[in-house]
């Protein structure tokens, strides 16, 4: 059968050595051999032979794998099967239209379909490691198929598929083989990239960042990339870093010597809350892991931190706090710079205006471009913020609109 050694059957963590034998007879039934167990509670046993018949070879040859990942060491596309299609689950195909779709992509791609354990399939984790999602229509009385029976209805679709020759000769009717996909390992590593740009870059904060985090690992598997297309992605995460990186870079201008400008971390936490007390600023709230925190670092690092400002975005709105340096690193400009760093976050976040509040310092950020407002002014978001709670009712509100 044309692409049937490039098709290898993978089921994770089947519980009953009846159902492995069962599934490898469906495997005969439909011409396919690779078979990969991954932590079966029960392999290889009588019990399973007994359950193939002729299929046994199928069983002797089969793969025991510790993970997943091993399992799909090697394939072009991950093809995983479940009955639950929920909100980050779509689109899932059926197992017709996964056929379709399969028939351009062999015998040139090595395509990995996956089936989860008897009682509760997949999990989301595992999910994540396929770039495709099949589930099969069934009676809503009883949705739920046997695990050998899930099998042979994907492996026959792709069987008839092959026999009758639809689908062959390229995608969409192109008329033209595909390349090879890149496959789960290079599009793993492209997600490790992505998140790490992402969360770096605050695009994937607060509660809500592993589900969008999914959705975009999603919309990547649908695309089927191909190794020079995942080439490219990484060149534009590693120029957003270059342009990060540079931005950061650019701040060290008027900085003491050896000092450096950084996005501080929850391990600068102690050394952000004295210089804070120094200068009597609130600080309670302040968290290097929900908000945008810089921190000027001494060219030592065992000496106090020099400098800090955040960022606290709320909607279309920002709140500059904590803008504050060391009496040892004044005279240098740097508050003006944190100033423009608060400002350019802003830009980043999102922001369209930019409020602080201030009792001792409203000519310094006046020459920064903020102006004097009314506290009715102020968006109510704002009013639970510790900066709002926390500063006398001599504090001067001010704002101004973000740079573009």
């Amino acid at each position: 059968m044309p692409g049937a050694g490039a098709l290898r059957v993978v089921l994770v963590e089947p519980q009953y050595a009846g159902n492995i034998g069962q599934c490898a007879r469906a495997m005969l039934n439909t011409g396919f051999r690779d078979l990969v167990l991954v932590q079966p509670r029960e392999a290889l046993t009588d019990e399973a032979f007994w359950m193939a018949r002729d299929a046994g070879p199928i069983l002797q040859r089969a793969r025991i794998c510790a993970s997943l990942p091993d399992a799909l060491e090697g394939a072009s596309l991950a093809v995983g099967t479940t009955r639950r299609t929920g909100k980050y689950r779509r689109p899932a195909l059926s197992a017709r239209e996964a056929a379709a779709r399969l028939m351009p992509l062999l015998p040139e791609n090595d395509v990995a379909i996956v089936f989860g354990r008897e009682d509760n399939g997949l999990s989301s984790e595992q999910l994540d490691l396929c770039q495709w999602i099949v589930t099969i229509p069934a009676s809503e009385e009883f949705a739920s198929y046997n695990l050998a029976q899930a099998v042979l209805l994907c492996l026959y679709e792709v069987f008839v598929m092959s026999a009758s020759g639809e689908g062959q000769g390229g995608a969409a009717g192109e008329g033209e083989v595909r390349s090879r996909l890149a496959g789960p390992e290079r599009l793993e590593r492209f997600y490790e990239h992505l998140h790490r740009t992402l969360t770096e870059t605050r695009f994937l904060v607060g509660d809500q960042a592993p589900w969008i985090f999914r959705t975009l690992r999603r919309l990547f598997g649908r695309a089927d990339p191909e190794p020079r297309d995942l080439k490219i992605l990484h060149g534009v995460l590693a120029q957003m870093e270059w342009y990060r990186d540079r931005g950061l870079a650019g701040a060290r201008k008027g900085l003491p010597d050896g000092a450096r400008l950084l996005r501080a971390t929850p391990a600068d936490r102690d050394s952000l809350f004295r210089l804070l007390e120094q200068g009597a600023l609130p600080w309670t709230s302040l968290d290097p892991a929900r908000h945008s925190v810089f921190i000027v670092r001494a060219a030592a690092e065992s000496e106090p931190a020099l400098g800090c400002v955040a960022i606290e975005l709320y909607g279309a709105d920002a709140l500059l706090r904590s803008l504050a340096v060391a009496g040892s690193a004044r005279g240098h400009g740097l508050g003006r710079r944190l100033t423009e760093e608060a400002l350019m976050e802003a830009a980043r976040l999102g922001a369209r205006q930019v409020w602080l509040l201030t009792t001792t310092a409203q000519e310094f950020f006046a020459r920064a471009g903020f102006e004097a407002s009314e506290r009715a002014a102020a968006p109510v978001s704002l009013h639970g913020s510790e900066q709002w709670e926390g500063c006398r009712a001599g504090a001067v509100l001010m704002r101004r609109s973000v740079p573009v």
